[in-house]
C-alpha cells in the first residue's frame, strides 16, 4: 500500500470505523491494532469536541452536556477538520451567530480611524467617501457582529436603515450613493459606526 493510500484510510479509520486492510497494515504491539487506532480517535474526538465547546458555549448551556455531547460526535463523523488551526473548525455545528462572534473575536486587527483627519473634511467631501468593514465585522439578517476595540465581541440587532448603510459600505458604495439608495440618516450611521470601530 502506498504512503499516501495509507494515511487517507488511516484517516477515513479516525472518522468511522476501522478498515480492515488498514488493520492489516498496523503492527500489534501491547495492544491489538484496534485497540491502537481507538486512542487516536478518541484523541481525535476529544480535540474536535473541545473546540466545538469553546465555540458554541451557549448551545452546549441549552442543550446539556450529554445531548452536546451527542451532537458533536455525530457533527464530527460528517463533518472532517481540513485544517490543522482548531480555531476554523465548528462552520455549520449550531446557531451562526455563535460561529461569527468566534471569527469575529480572531479577526486580524487593523489600524484605528483618525477621526481628526475626516472632521477637517468638508461635508461634500465626506459625502464622497468609501468606508471598509472591520474585518472582525460580519452581517447576518437583521443582527451585526463585530468586535470593539477593547476585544469585546457583540452580536446587536439593529434597524433596517442600519443594515442597509452597512451593506452598502460592504458593497463598496460611497456615502452618498448609500444616501441615494436607501434615504436614510448618513451622520447618525456614520458616527455610531465610526465610533464602535465597524468602519476602516
Amino acid at each position: 500500500m502506498q504512503l499516501k493510500e495509507l494515511q487517507n484510510k488511516f484517516i477515513d479509520a479516525l472518522y468511522d470505523k476501522a478498515l480492515p486492510n488498514l488493520l492489516a497494515e498496523v503492527v500489534d504491539g501491547k495492544r491489538s491494532a484496534e485497540d491502537l487506532l481507538a486512542v487516536y480517535r478518541n484523541n481525535l474526538f476529544g480535540n474536535l469536541t473541545n473546540a466545538l465547546r469553546i465555540t458554541y458555549p451557549k448551545t452546549q448551556q441549552k442543550l446539556g452536556q450529554k445531548k452536546f455531547q451527542k451532537l458533536c460526535h455525530d457533527f464530527i463523523k460528517k463533518t472532517r477538520s481540513r485544517s490543522c488551526n482548531l480555531d476554523d473548525y465548528g462552520e455549520g455545528f449550531a446557531d451562526e451567530i455563535e460561529w461569527l462572534k468566534h471569527r469575529a473575536y480572531l479577526a486580524p486587527d487593523v489600524t484605528p480611524f483618525d477621526l481628526a483627519r475626516l472632521i477637517k473634511l468638508p461635508p461634500e467631501k465626506i459625502f464622497k467617501l468609501k468606508f471598509k468593514l472591520h474585518p472582525s465585522c460580519f452581517l447576518h439578517k437583521n443582527f451585526v457582529i463585530y468586535r470593539d476595540r477593547s476585544l469585546q465581541v457583540y452580536a446587536k440587532k439593529i434597524s433596517r436603515s442600519e443594515i442597509n448603510f452597512l451593506c452598502g459600505v460592504r458593497d463598496g458604495l460611497s456615502l452618498y450613493e448609500i444616501y441615494e439608495a436607501h434615504d436614510i440618516n448618513i451622520e447618525t450611521c456614520l458616527r455610531r459606526y465610526l465610533l464602535s470601530g465597524v468602519l476602516i
